[in-house]
């Protein structure tokens, strides 16, 4: 045999590229969320292959934190987050470094949390009968939902084909309480 072969490597995220364009996007899902600018994100694995191209709307921390501060539902579905971190809501609004946040009405199915210095969930109270991170993906950096809590009991609790990227994820001290929690076809790393 002549020529060159190459085998692709497996498809695990390892890190990727991120193009914000000037271009409305709606979410695909029931509630037709509709962001204002698109950003399209390139994933690459271990090898440098290109596995996947993801458009999702962009959405701010700041954006974030305002319906926070509102306590009005957190619909994030189909949006690209870059730089969400609780500890920085925390530390902008003078709060301790434990205070517990209450994210009403939670759901993130197909989003996308981009934060190399961690995605922080730690200590939330995520209220509501269905809290969803359905597909979602976290890149590359930590991410902590450590000693956060599910307080709607029963709730349920759906981590269903998330992906987290190649750093440490930490569910340490988390309260699902008792309700139906599921980690179906999620992949870690």
């Amino acid at each position: 045999m002549t020529g060159s072969f190459q085998q692709k490597p497996t498809d695990s995220l390892l890190f990727h590229k991120v193009e914000v364009l000037d271009r409305p996007i709606v979410a695909d899902n029931a509630t037709a969320l509709r962001y204002e600018k698109t950003a399209v994100i390139s994933l690459y694995n271990a090898g440098g292959w290109k596995t996947e191209e993801l458009q999702r709307g962009l959405l701010t921390p700041d954006e974030i934190y305002d319906r926070i501060d509102q306590g009005t539902a957190l619909n994030l579905d189909g949006a690209y987050i870059c730089g969400f971190s609780l500890a920085d809501y925390r530390k902008a609004r003078s709060m301790e470094d434990r205070a517990v946040v209450k994210l009403a009405g939670f759901s993130a199915v197909n989003a996308f949390f981009d934060n190399g210095d961690g995605t922080d969930f730690s200590y939330a109270d995520f209220t509501g009968s269905r809290i969803s991170f359905e597909s979602a993906v976290f890149g590359t950096g930590t991410v902590s939902f450590a000693g956060c809590v599910f307080s709607n009991d029963p709730a349920d609790i759906n981590f269903k084909k998330v992906r987290f990227g190649s750093g440490k994820v930490s569910f340490q001290f988390a309260d699902f309480g008792n309700g139906n929690t599921c980690f179906q076809e999620a992949q870690f790393g």
